[in-house]
């Protein structure tokens, strides 16, 4: 069997690690880390996501659910932080916690999308109600998820728009 060189993108995604792998060496580690292989094929392993949410284990959770469809997230958890970070960056997906330490997800997403009107924004909290869930939508959120979210319905979600 030939060898590939391939590049692969450890955590943390700025120290790649070049490897000289077989076809099955990429394959056991892709089966590992639960990557999945058709979207590498895409050549969409650069599709980045941002996670604002104050709870590190949901974004720990969440930030695995989206690299099993090559989705590289990173993850703040106050809105303070995400403002510095969303002022040197661009992500097509964010993923907005409404109850965060320093304010209301609700209140920021007319600014997020103002400011990257092309970024999908889902709203994700555990305080669902219907006046929050219109809320979200008038103030231009994409999607609205309740906590506890499965994999399944993030996947659903990510499939829903077309993801570059």
């Amino acid at each position: 069997m030939p060898d590939f060189l391939f590049l692969l993108t450890i955590n943390p995604p700025d120290k790649p690690l070049a490897a000289k792998l077989t076809f099955i060496d990429v394959i056991s580690y892709c089966a590992t880390y639960n990557y999945d292989l058709k979207e590498m094929a895409k050549g969409s392993t650069a599709r980045q996501a941002l996670i604002i949410d104050d709870e590190v284990d949901i974004c720990f959770l969440l930030r695995s659910i989206l690299r099993q469809k090559s989705i590289q997230a990173d993850y703040v958890t106050s809105l303070t932080e995400a403002k510095k970070v969303l002022a040197t960056t661009d992500p097509p997906l964010i993923f907005l916690d409404n109850h965060l330490s320093d304010g209301i997800g609700i209140n920021y997403i007319r600014q997020l999308k103002k400011e990257h009107p092309f970024s999908k924004v889902v709203m994700i909290t555990a305080h669902d109600t219907s006046t929050d869930r219109e809320r979200a939508y008038n103030e231009g959120v994409d999607y609205f998820i309740s906590k506890p979210f499965t994999r399944e319905l993030i996947f659903k979600t990510i499939e829903n728009f077309d993801f570059k």
